[in-house]
């Protein structure tokens, strides 16, 4: 069963756009590795991408923005595309990172825990790094890369 994620009321605070941190780029990086269908698209939007809204639980979830002048939609982009991480070894947390693609558009970077406590910032590049080059699946939806 997942842990509780998002607030009670479901809102979202308004911020001011911001550029995303040095783990939140990585961690969308570590997903646009994928080869799918419009990733050279998303790949191009990813240096134009701000947050605009984090999830109010303070989980690390963020809903992206993009200057859609500076960059083309995907026309071909599947949503979400999907990376599922297990425990750690570290932290022992167990948890899915997804990134939603909506109309072409990188649109949500999202934290899914599966267990206790909700860190507040994603996981470290390393972490996401087992998770594409060892046992666990990393892919579209559906569509498990091993």
């Amino acid at each position: 069963m997942a842990a509780e994620c998002h607030a009670p009321d479901g809102g979202w605070g308004v911020d001011t756009p911001r550029p995303l941190t040095r783990r939140e780029r990585e961690v969308l990086d570590v997903l646009l590795c994928l080869e799918v269908p419009g990733a050279a698209e998303l790949r191009a939007q990813a240096p134009h991408a701000q947050v605009v809204n984090g999830c109010p639980c303070g989980c690390p979830t963020v809903e992206l923005l993009l200057d859609r002048s500076a960059a083309r939609a995907a026309t071909a982009a599947r949503t979400p595309i999907f990376s599922w991480a297990r425990a750690a070894r570290a932290s022992r947390s167990s948890y899915h990172v997804v990134l939603f693609v909506a109309e072409g558009w990188l649109s949500e970077l999202e934290y899914v825990p599966l267990s206790e406590p909700v860190p507040t910032e994603f996981p470290a590049l390393d972490e996401l790094a087992e998770a594409v080059s060892g046992e666990v699946a990393l892919g579209p939806v559906g569509t498990p890369s091993r």
